[in-house]
């Protein structure tokens, strides 16, 4: 698990390794379709997933959670797995 530190909320958010797995693709650029894809689950899967991560790191658009991903993978590199951080990067 993947914890995530808000100075605001009362309590740290943990994503959990697939959620961190899919917070890594939507940084990378990844569509929905692409992602679901990759995953071998539905689009309405994933986006169920976007909107978990949403609400877990409070984020109120799509932008913003992509945003906060890509600063992920610029600081993190190989976050959360370099096998997907690998992918990511050969598809983009």
């Amino acid at each position: 698990m993947y914890p995530i530190d808000h100075r605001s909320g009362p309590t740290p958010r943990v994503l959990t390794p697939r959620e961190a797995e899919i917070l890594a693709l939507i940084g990378s650029g990844k569509t929905t379709k692409e992602i679901a894809t990759c995953l071998s689950v539905s689009p309405e899967t994933i986006s169920s997933h976007r909107k978990q991560l949403c609400r877990k790191l409070r984020l109120h658009t799509t932008a913003a959670l992509a945003a906060f991903g890509a600063s992920i993978q610029r600081s993190l590199p190989n976050y959360p797995a370099k096998g997907i951080a690998d992918w990511a990067s050969d598809e983009s």
